[in-house]
């Protein structure tokens, strides 16, 4: 960028001084407001684009002024129209680029009337077809007709080109919103992958599950302290072979049904055996793991100790039974009480009438002996 601004620098300098030798001060002025219309487009950079692109169509028109002056319709004006039209249909709206076109032909026709009217005179060879009319009407009939095709076809790329762009930024904006939502879920889901993560490993209760053929394929850390088995010596052990062996025949034959009906259980309460060779009971909640076409592939539950609730309910019911045994002796007691009581007063009545009898009769008759043997009965 340096040495094109230095050497464009160069130049004004040796083109002004030129022109001052001349005697051409208009000209001076001319190349002093290109070059630093010039500057202003490509230092400004903190200036608004639009801006920068005026101040560059103004360079360009005084550039085509300067050629007008110094070689009239032999001049290049004609590329410096075509460079503004361009400008104007990229960067500006259709009303200001209409509007730059007519001052742009207007200046052409002004230099036409100047030059063939005497108030500009032919001074070099280059200069002598511009004092007839019929060029000029040429030149500024073919200016008029390029700057309207190329406004014309510049509209048309630019709106086709605004359309692609637009929807490609509307592409980016569906791109760039979905991608901020896939983040955001993303994120969410890690948030919420850690939270449950961080419940499974804390938990005291066993988390497991189990493929069809009851063994293990997940195991959080709960299980060392339930039972004293590490996660590793869990994985891949069926759960009948940590059973009691009663409750591994009932599971046996309990699991098929609960396959074939696709259910889960509730409160199961099982025996597992410790790593110390103990059994701990451990309650079971589970439901079954269904695949893609619903078919059931496993089982995932928790199973929490109630070894203490149990040893706690088999006390209580000792202690209950206990109480039964009390409460039946005790009322056995009561029924033989009152059954010697009753014994004890039919005996009363036997032992007084045989008394009795035995006074009323002599010794020598025969029923004494037996009223006696009744009288020694009821004394034992």
């Amino acid at each position: 960028f340096w040495p094109v601004l230095l050497a464009g620098t160069l130049s004004f300098l040796g083109g002004s001084y030129s022109e001052f030798l001349a005697g051409r001060y208009l000209s001076i002025f001319l190349y002093s407001g290109m070059f630093l219309a010039g500057c202003v487009a490509a230092l400004g950079k903190s200036l608004d684009y639009r801006l920068r692109v005026g101040v560059l169509v103004a360079a360009f028109y005084l550039l085509a002024v300067y050629e007008l002056i110094l070689f009239g319709i032999a001049s290049l004006a004609g590329v410096c129209v075509v460079m503004i039209v361009v400008l104007a249909a990229v960067f500006f709206s259709m009303q200001v680029t209409l509007t730059l076109i007519a001052l742009l032909l207007s200046t052409v026709a002004a230099f036409a009337y100047a030059y063939t009217t005497g108030l500009i005179p032919a001074t070099n060879s280059l200069q002598s077809t511009s004092v007839h009319v019929f060029p000029w009407l040429a030149s500024i009939g073919t200016l008029a007709l390029m700057s309207f095709l190329v406004f014309v076809l510049l509209r048309v790329y630019s709106e086709t080109l605004k359309s692609s762009v637009l929807a490609e930024m509307r592409v980016i904006d569906e791109l760039r919103n979905e991608a901020k939502e896939r983040l955001r879920v993303e994120n969410a889901l890690r948030e919420s992958e850690e939270k449950y993560r961080s419940i499974v490993e804390t938990t005291t209760e066993w988390i497991w599950e189990t493929d069809l053929d009851g063994r293990h394929t997940f195991s959080n850390p709960a299980i060392t302290t339930l039972l004293g088995y590490e996660q590793d010596d869990i994985i891949g052990q069926k759960a009948g072979n940590l059973l009691e062996p009663d409750d591994a025949r009932t599971v046996s034959e309990v699991f098929p049904r609960l396959v074939l009906g696709k259910r889960g259980w509730r409160g199961w309460a099982l025996r597992w055996r410790h790593v110390d060779g103990s059994y701990r009971f451990l309650e079971s909640n589970a439901d079954p793991i269904l695949d893609s076409t619903g078919a059931v592939c496993g089982f995932r539950g928790t199973d929490r100790d109630i070894t203490q609730r149990k040893k706690a309910e088999e006390e209580r019911e000792g202690l209950e039974e206990q109480l039964r045994q009390a409460l039946k002796m005790e009322a056995v007691g009561q029924l033989a009480g009152g059954v010697a009581h009753d014994f004890n007063n039919m005996l009363s009545v036997i032992m007084g009438y045989s008394e009795m009898a035995a006074e009323a009769i002599d010794a020598s008759h025969p029923a004494s002996e037996m009223l006696d043997e009744i009288q020694k009965a009821t004394q034992r």
